[in-house]
């Protein structure tokens, strides 16, 4: 599915849909956990890599998402950094995450493995989400009243 579509940064979701919980969105073939940090909004693969479970199902905990299952956390950049048995990191295990960046009070995301620049699309939707405009509408109608 993802071969079929041009090589640029999508708009996937408003940023007021990311609240404190992490959330579960497919898109562009892919299925995605949505979660934010103090800093930024972090876009990953939604399936912890030990037993497969849905990451949207667990929780953000010092800014990292931790997994509902076992408790794996993983930090922004989908490394282990945390496993309740070992109480430390597991370096090899990893999820995949995405870049995100917000504009025009959208999430964008680069689900490609290349640097992409898409600027233009930023500028336009950045007029868009400016765009105000004023329409008087004139509407010329009949009625017909019966009495009874």
């Amino acid at each position: 599915m993802i071969n079929n579509i041009p090589k640029a940064w999508y708009a996937i979701a408003h940023i007021k849909e990311i609240k404190s919980k992490p959330i579960k969105l497919e898109r562009l073939g892919k299925n995605l956990v949505l979660w934010k940090d103090a800093e930024k909004i972090i876009a990953m693969e939604n399936r912890c890599p030990h037993r497969g479970a849905e990451l949207s199902l667990g929780k953000v905990c010092d800014g990292a998402i931790a997994c509902p299952f076992h408790g794996f956390r993983f930090d922004t950049q989908g490394n282990c950094i945390y496993t309740p048995e070992t109480q430390g990191a597991i370096p090899k295990l990893q999820v995949k995450s995405y870049p995100t960046k917000i504009v025009a009070d959208m999430i964008w995301i680069n689900v490609f493995d290349e640097e992409l620049d898409n600027s233009y699309a930023f500028e336009f939707a950045q007029k868009l989400y400016k765009l105000d405009c004023t329409l008087n509408v004139y509407i010329d109608f009949k009625m017909h009243f019966i009495r009874s």
